[in-house]
């Protein structure tokens, strides 16, 4: 015998059934309710289906539309990074022919070298930058203002793309949650609506394969007469007369 509470398992949440695969048994399943309903005995199910179905569509809808953001802002962090090297050295070069190689200013506005500023994290970067920009600021008077506006634009111009970079994978953060969200309620009702066929058609299972196609959902379907429900062992003897 089966055991009952093999019933209670929604076969739904299954990690091997693939979001293309429970979308084509979700929309199959939908238009085979349409298709036989009589007396509008589906309805419900068709509507709730449907409505769990659209919002799986409408989350994964975003996450690809996020997707292009996050890779921009991607972009965005490479690059001024890549060209960091460059500006940190003319900064550093205008610090020296004004105050000397050795200066206090030099070593102030990079106590770790410029070595630093390839080393630090994402998170971190603003410290070295803050720290350059303090002190090309107060040097604003022997300094070129090219040299003042470029420091001054590298402290700005991070803090923005960081800014921009952080919420990004904060919107993708919560979009993953959503799109898990919406999944799990689809898988929901699809096991709502195998509970109602087995209501509306006890002891029927050729109702079941009109309405759900369970090939639909498998990568390797079983077997003809395989269950994968039967608990395996030897079978039971059967009952003396």
């Amino acid at each position: 015998m089966r055991q009952l509470i093999n019933f209670f398992k929604n076969p739904f949440d299954s990690a091997d059934i693939s979001l293309a695969e429970l979308s084509a048994f979700t929309t199959d399943t939908i238009g085979n309710l349409q298709a036989d309903n009589p007396g509008g005995v589906h309805d419900a199910r068709i509507a709730a289906l449907t409505a769990a179905y659209s919002v799986v569509e409408t989350c994964h809808s975003a996450d690809f539309a996020s997707l292009g953001t996050r890779k921009a802002r991607k972009t965005a962090k490479r690059l001024f990074r890549d060209g960091l090297p460059a500006a940190t050295d003319r900064i550093e070069g205008a610090l020296k022919a004004a105050f000397g190689p050795q200066a206090a200013e030099v070593q102030q506005a990079f106590p770790e070298g410029r070595s630093a500023f390839s080393r630090v994290t994402d998170d971190h970067l603003h410290v070295p930058l803050g720290a350059m920009n303090d002190i090309v600021a107060a040097s604003a008077a022997s300094l070129t203002p090219a040299i003042v506006t470029l420091s001054a634009g590298l402290v700005s111009s991070w803090e923005t793309i960081h800014t921009q970079s952080e919420e990004a994978t904060a919107a993708k953060s919560h979009t993953e949650v959503e799109k898990r969200a919406a999944r799990e309620a689809l898988q929901l009702q699809l096991y709502i609506t195998l509970a109602h066929l087995m209501l509306t058609y006890p002891a029927q299972p050729a109702k079941l394969e009109q309405y759900m196609k369970q090939h639909l959902l498998e990568d390797h379907p079983a077997a003809p007469g395989e269950d994968e429900d039967d608990e395996g062992g030897e079978p039971e003897p059967p009952a003396e007369e």
